[in-house]
């Protein structure tokens, strides 16, 4: 049994990541968790906080998308985060809502037919 430095509550040694680790799984992962959220939000904002493509606003359906479409090369050849490499090198990339992103994808987005 351990004391986890966080939260402070008394857990099972299976509870913490190896013998020396002072923090429990789960602060850990909540942490993490936090820490995705908060770089999500300031790449984002950093990239204007809209769909370039139709205009969408709400964060939850915002992604961003690699602008000359090397996205997948790059995840081959970089072992970095797109989210860490766009607040990096934001001229790269841009914001789309996922179904934008997804018509990319696929071929032509609607809205730029409509254009």
């Amino acid at each position: 049994m351990k004391k986890c430095l966080n939260c402070r509550f008394t857990k099972a040694d299976f509870e913490f990541t190896s013998i020396s680790s002072v923090t429990c799984i789960q602060c850990r992962k909540e942490r993490a968790d936090k820490e995705r959220r908060a770089m999500r939000e300031a790449v984002l904002n950093l990239l204007g906080g809209v769909c370039t493509c139709c205009g969408e606003a709400e964060y939850v359906f915002l992604d961003i998308d690699h602008i000359h479409n090397d996205g997948a090369e790059e995840r081959r050849r970089i072992k970095i985060s797109t989210w860490r490499l766009a607040l990096m090198e934001p001229a790269r990339f841009q914001i789309l809502c996922r179904n934008c992103n997804w018509a990319k994808f696929l071929g032509d987005c609607p809205h730029q037919k409509e254009n």
